[in-house]
């Protein structure tokens, strides 16, 4: 009886030792992966300085940078502005649209009804003198 119990708590540590390798295994991968973007990323932020670093900083070359910034803002401006009077003209646009749209039906049954007002009244009266 002792050889079995021996053999379950060996299959049961040999068990745990492959959930153990696992799980190390997984996360040497997850660690790697993530060096692995890391290092990438830091490259990208080495290159932008590179490039940074190389540029013309003098006054002239700032001031047109600046310059053609405020034109590009200048003229998202204007966009948004006209942009921002369309939408406050799109209420009453609407209104309009829909008035027009519906006056014409609403015209249409308002002379039907008195059409329809005078035939009534037409058959009240005859028969009313019968």
């Amino acid at each position: 009886m002792a050889d079995v119990s021996t053999d379950a708590v060996s299959g049961r540590q040999a068990g745990a030792k492959a959930v153990r390798t696992g799980l190390r295994d997984r996360t040497r991968g997850q660690l790697a992966g993530m060096l692995k973007l890391g290092a990438e990323r830091l490259t990208e932020l080495d290159q932008a300085l590179a490039k940074t670093e190389t540029s013309n900083w003098t006054f002239g070359a700032v001031l047109t940078s600046v310059s053609s910034g405020i034109v590009h803002s200048e003229v998202l401006w204007s966009r948004a502005k006209a942009a921002l009077e369309t939408l406050d003209r799109a209420p009453g646009r609407a209104a309009a649209a829909f008035a027009s749209r519906t006056r014409v039906p609403v015209r249409a049954a308002v002379q039907q009804l008195t059409e329809l007002e005078k035939r009534l009244e037409s058959k009240v009266g005859a028969d009313d003198q019968t």
